[in-house]
Parts: C-alpha cells; structure tokens; sequence
C-alpha cells in the first residue's frame, strides 16, 4: 500500500530470499508503483533466508525501485 506521503508500507511473508525469488519481486513493485520510486517501509515479522549473494544483488537492484528504505523487525534481520 502506498499512503498519502508517497510511502510504501508492506507485511513480510518471511521465508528464503534467492536471486530468481527477488527478480519477480522487484519485477511486482515497479508494475505496482508503475515505474515510480518510492520511499519502502517494510515490517519483517518473520525470519528471511537468503545467502550473501542475494542480498549484495538485491541490495544493487533495490536501490533502482527504492529512494529510501527503513526496515521495522523483531526477528535477526533487524540485527543487521
């Protein structure tokens, strides 16, 4: 959901990360934004999966749908 200050809020599943998974994720929000960037306020409530590949490549093709990113977790990811 986007709200009225242009953010986008979202619920984490939780769950593996891989590069395909990412790809198709990335791929949904740019339909779903239609191509804007926009500032992600995700809330991970469950633990993700992923291997440092993943999240170095996701990190660079983030960076190409998001303008700014907070991350709201009571799980490891929040550690980071």
């Amino acid at each position: 959901m986007v709200d009225e200050n242009n953010i986008l809020h979202a619920v984490s599943k939780g769950g593996p990360r891989t590069i395909e998974i990412m790809d198709d994720y990335i791929v949904f929000v740019k339909n779903m934004v239609e191509n804007n960037r926009f500032v992600f306020l995700p809330i991970y409530q469950k633990p993700l999966r992923w291997t440092k590949k993943t999240r170095d490549y996701t990190a660079t093709q983030l960076a190409k749908v998001y303008k700014a990113m907070a991350i709201i977790s009571d799980s490891p990811m929040g550690e980071i």
